[in-house]
């Protein structure tokens, strides 16, 4: 079996002092490890043999930042290779990508990881990483290429380092107070993956969306954490349930499950129609697990013993189950939990979402 390419080049970028990482999945550009580990330690080669041999056919990439001693320019547009190399600097590494981009080499100085730090240029390198030669995108099976120079030790110690002025001052969300702080960033992320998946072509994307949205978050999320946000997000847009993206409402409820509401009492039926709209509506759908505690029968304008009535029609519907029914665990209540049923993803003809663990 041919070997992939983490395989043939994992062992000598860490022999050089690069800290490696496998990459895959759809976009041959995915993390399949948690890779934050690495990002301020090298991986021993016990570790990278295991990778080698879980992973077979994994890309290799390199995480940027004071760990490898690199910092990357991620040039997404062939036309300007030659305008950001006479503005960041010549180098004597270039590696060309799938897609016939650019990825310049540089000495790391400090740089973070930023999307957009011009109209197709992004910049690897604190909290960053790249698709390493001799990579393959799996899609059209290009190849990652070094086009000038090659990874060896010689011209690793002659990179130098970015020119002054580059990148160019973030302009926005430089005044941290415009930042996403801790506490709010993950819920935040994926809201904006949701709105802004309907205006991606694919997960690659969206992806890039997601990567350039997280340097908003202060601090950035992990790598990992934001590939979770995007494919999740995607995962909605493509069954059809990104009630974020489209509108940030549930319009409307499916005919099979109206069905099972028909032969119900007409008060009960609408107090439980109601409150299925209500959960669609505020994207509890989204979030797997949720809160139903009767304090929330205020919030949709109907009295406790409505409330109590439409949930418990919906419970013995199977549209909704308890997975926990709360109680007392201390000085404060513990919720119950509940989850839509197997009925409400039978009537809508999906399954059950799933996130990437």
């Amino acid at each position: 079996m041919a070997l992939g390419p983490l395989a043939l080049s994992g062992q000598k970028y860490r022999s050089l002092g690069l800290s490696v990482i496998p990459c895959g999945k759809e976009d041959g550009k995915t993390p399949l490890v948690r890779w934050s580990t690495f990002s301020d330690k090298l991986p021993h080669d016990r570790v990278i043999e295991k990778w080698i041999s879980q992973f077979p056919d994994a890309n290799v990439g390199i995480v940027t930042g004071a760990v490898s001693g690199l910092t990357v320019v991620d040039i997404d547009k062939p036309e300007k290779r030659d305008q950001v190399i006479a503005e960041c600097g010549h180098t004597p590494l270039v590696a060309k990508t799938p897609r016939g981009g650019y990825h310049l080499y540089y000495q790391h100085n400090g740089e973070g990881t930023r999307n957009g730090v011009v109209d197709g240029v992004d910049l690897r390198g604190r909290g960053g990483f790249v698709v390493a030669p001799p990579s393959i995108n799996p899609k059209n099976g290009g190849e990652y290429t070094f086009e000038i120079g090659e990874a060896s030790p010689d011209i690793l110690a002659r990179l130098p380092r970015l020119n002054p002025g580059f990148p160019p001052p973030q302009t926005s969300p430089g005044n941290p107070s415009q930042s996403i702080p801790k506490g709010q960033r993950d819920d935040w992320l994926f809201r904006e993956c949701m709105r802004a998946a309907p205006y991606c072509d694919d997960l690659d994307a969206l992806l890039d969306v997601a990567r350039t949205l997280n340097m908003e978050c202060d601090p950035p999320l992990g790598e990992w954490e934001v590939v979770k946000k995007a494919h999740s997000a995607w995962s909605y847009e493509e069954s059809g349930d990104n009630n974020i993206g489209h509108g940030g409402q549930f319009a409307k409820l499916d005919v099979p499950i109206l069905e099972l509401l028909s032969g119900c009492n007409g008060r009960r039926k609408g107090n439980a129609c109601l409150l299925l709209v209500w959960l669609a509506a505020c994207h509890w759908r989204l979030r797997t697990e949720f809160i139903l505690a009767e304090a929330m029968a205020t919030k949709i304008g109907i009295g406790r013993d409505a409330f109590r009535g439409g949930r418990d029609l919906l419970v013995n519907l199977r549209l909704i189950t308890c997975v926990h029914p709360g109680g007392k665990r201390g000085p404060i209540p513990d919720p119950p939990i509940y989850e839509f049923g197997p009925a409400y993803y039978e009537a809508k003809g999906v399954g059950k979402p799933t996130t990437i663990q």
